[in-house]
């Protein structure tokens, strides 16, 4: 028996179809040439094979993204998403169509202050807020 098959790459795609409506990539490497900002979130850059090799190859090229890389904690996930939401920059009516459950999320991200989440992450507000801007607005 196959043990990866079946209790990991089938979950695995089993999550990437719910999450996404795909069970490959959710985007293309070759975003990687075009894009102004890669936030890597909950992960290790160093680990990942092919995009892993990617993002270093473009951070050499003249015009580099931007790249804000956040360990796996989630207050800081929560905290960049309560000032998404309150920066008001989230299409609410596709989210409506495409999500559910964005009212719980609302409620739980709404006590993730950037004060709250140093306190909790130990990561200072200020960073949280730089990373928020990057993602509103990629330089």
């Amino acid at each position: 028996m196959d043990g990866n098959t079946r209790l990991c790459t089938a979950t695995a795609a089993k999550s990437m179809r719910d999450s996404f409506g795909c069970d490959g990539q959710p985007g293309s490497y070759t975003d990687i040439d075009t894009t102004d900002c890669v936030f890597l979130a909950t992960t290790c850059l160093l680990r990942r094979r092919s995009s892993g090799r990617a993002i270093p190859d473009r951070l050499a090229c003249p015009k580099p993204p931007k790249v804000v890389v956040i360990g796996p904690r989630r207050p800081v996930l929560n905290g960049l998403l309560h000032l998404l939401f309150e920066a008001g920059d989230v299409d609410e009516e596709y989210i409506a169509r495409h999500t559910v459950g964005i009212d719980a999320l609302h409620e739980v991200t709404r006590k993730y202050d950037p004060k709250t989440v140093e306190g909790i992450s130990d990561l200072p507000e200020a960073k949280l807020r730089e990373a928020a801007k990057v993602w509103l607005k990629p330089v």
